[in-house]
């Protein structure tokens, strides 16, 4: 049996503030994790002044406090890092090589069960765990070295994921590309070779007049 491993052992609380007014905003969803504001709000949210939000740099793990026992959590994957609310914590790894390790870790059942057992609220989406808590949790988990290499299984299996994504997307648009071009754009004349035009009362029999058996196709 491995031996146990408190979460102070594997990220400490950090609090930079001021970011620059250009710095992009991150908000933390339940379903995927950090992600920039623009791709979850139509309108902006972040204020203008952006003195009070937490400065966050790649590898960060952020939470929301009031949903963390439903999986608000996530670790910051941008390159150039970017800010979030400030009543999101902020921890920071203090191992480097990890970072999709305790990714995954962070929003697994393993820990948000066990933040959720000792959350407390009255309300639903308001239930709270103190952060000193949250950091003296303790889980069996893999050596620092095995870590590491699922960090590098896992940064493998998301680009494939998000190049399938990518893909999916633009066959996506150019098959709906292609739909409105042959289906709403064309002209008789631009049709495909073979294909005419019909009103759709002589393509189909609609309600036909009489009673079809099981099986029987209406000519």
């Amino acid at each position: 049996m491995s031996p146990l491993t408190r979460i102070c052992e594997l990220v400490r609380e950090v609090d930079e503030r001021k970011p620059p007014s250009s710095t992009v905003v991150f908000s933390v969803s339940e379903g995927r994790g950090i992600v920039p504001q623009s791709e979850i709000f139509t309108k902006q949210i972040a204020t203008t002044d952006k003195s009070k939000y937490r400065r966050i740099q790649y590898g960060d793990v952020v939470y929301n406090p009031y949903l963390l026992w439903n999986r608000a959590v996530g670790v910051c994957f941008s390159g150039g890092g970017g800010c979030v609310s400030p009543a999101y914590p902020v921890l920071r790894p203090l191992q480097t090589g990890v970072e999709r390790f305790l990714h995954y870790f962070f929003r697994s059942p393993t820990f948000t069960n066990a933040i959720d057992a000792i959350a407390t609220g009255s309300v639903t989406r308001r239930r709270t765990a103190p952060l000193t808590e949250i950091l003296d949790l303790e889980f069996e988990l893999p050596s620092f070295g095995d870590q590491r290499n699922a960090n590098h299984l896992l940064s493998v299996l998301d680009k494939k994921i998000e190049l399938n994504r990518q893909m999916n997307k633009t066959l996506e648009i150019l098959a709906q590309s292609l739909f409105k071009s042959w289906f709403m754009d064309t002209t008789q004349a631009s049709l495909p070779k073979g294909w005419r035009e019909l009103p759709l009362s002589q393509a189909i029999e609609v309600n036909p007049p009489r009673q079809l058996r099981k099986g029987e196709i209406a000519p």
